[in-house]
């Protein structure tokens, strides 16, 4: 071969090396700044000598870094120097990289199983400064839950020896009392909503993940196929019960059913209170309750109590779709421990109004 084209094709291994080593520290949240990313292209290599280019040529594996070798080989099924190379240039195109999984997996290489840990299958692969991460809406919304009822129960907290005084002392303290009552009741509100919101989020994605097998979607009855691709406006009160049915091909226990149904009928109307708020009465057919009423009565206790309803039917949910064995979620397993400590808190601090 030719010496300048022997030089251009060492110069072409060294940089997609260096390209590939970037990728790698950037899932390793070791890069600090997109400069530093970038300076494995822009670094001049064409006036290096002949020498020096041989040599790092011929050490091209050994540049690939030893963590790097042992952070792919642990999240990737295979993931080799041309795919990190490929990979750069669209990270480099939008600073960064986010793609859903399937995409992801399709273009650059599987994830080891281990490493989604039960997550679903809508989930959405980010590579940032941060480094690697994965992104989805049951994550952002069960850690909403989580902080908000931390929140409340500090808040509470802080609102309990007021309501040992007098009226009279209270007063001299309205301010206050009026600053912690705004933000333990907007907390409250945002808690009701993001119960509702990881529901219909968690069902939306079991229905997705179903719809993408064309063979279980084609063996449905047109009337389930509507329902489970959400054609027909389905209502989350029938998503609760209908999807775990159609996904399993069972239906739940008739006591499982009724006690689902009971818990999301006591709180759905302060929700709906609060998404569709209203001087006219819900219509009778929905229950026929003064929607203004429902939303000035609502209590810490009530987002409390939802925050643990929703935890318990999600469980049942798990369980219902869930092979013998299922994988847990970590958000969940972190959704249920944080519930826990809420019913805990309940049980050993009777709530009052704090109004």
């Amino acid at each position: 071969m030719p010496i300048e084209k022997r030089r251009a094709y060492e110069i072409d291994q060294i940089r997609k090396t260096n390209r590939a080593c970037a990728v790698g520290n950037l899932m390793l949240a070791k890069t600090k700044s997109w400069q530093e990313f970038l300076k494995s292209e822009t670094e001049v290599l064409e006036n290096l000598p002949r020498k020096n280019l041989r040599s790092g040529c011929k050490d091209i594996q050994e540049n690939v870094s030893n963590e790097i070798k042992k952070f792919c080989k642990k999240n990737f099924v295979k993931m080799e120097i041309n795919i990190l190379d490929r990979m750069y240039e669209d990270i480099k195109r939008y600073r960064g990289l986010s793609m859903p999984l399937l995409e992801f997996e399709q273009k650059y290489g599987k994830f080891k199983e281990k490493v989604l840990k039960g997550m679903p299958k809508h989930v959405t692969v980010v590579i940032s400064l941060w480094g690697l991460q994965f992104k989805f809406p049951e994550d952002f919304l069960s850690k909403d839950i989580c902080d908000g009822t931390q929140m409340l129960i500090e808040g509470l907290r802080e609102l309990e020896p007021y309501q040992r005084v007098n009226f009279q002392n209270a007063r001299n303290n309205q301010e206050l009392i009026g600053t912690l009552t705004r933000r333990a009741d907007f907390v409250m509100r945002a808690t009701v909503l993001g119960c509702f919101n990881l529901l219909e989020s968690f069902l939306n994605g079991l229905a997705w993940e179903f719809c993408q097998d064309q063979k279980k979607l084609s063996e449905l009855s047109e009337n389930k196929k509507k329902i489970i691709q959400d054609n027909s406006g389905t209502s989350l009160r029938k998503k609760i019960i209908d999807y775990p049915e159609i996904i399993s091909g069972k239906k739940f226990e008739p006591k499982i059913t009724t006690l689902i149904s009971e818990r999301v009928g006591q709180i759905k109307p302060y929700r709906d209170s609060l998404v569709h708020p209203s001087p006219f009465d819900a219509p009778k057919k929905f229950g026929g309750y003064d929607k203004l009423a429902k939303l000035y009565s609502m209590e810490p206790l009530l987002a409390l109590e939802m925050a643990s309803s929703t935890s318990a039917i999600l469980g049942l949910i798990f369980v219902h779709v869930c092979d013998e064995d299922p994988i847990i979620p970590e958000w969940f397993s972190e959704l249920k421990e944080n519930c826990d400590e809420v019913i805990k808190f309940i049980d050993e601090n009777p709530i009052t109004s704090h109004k």
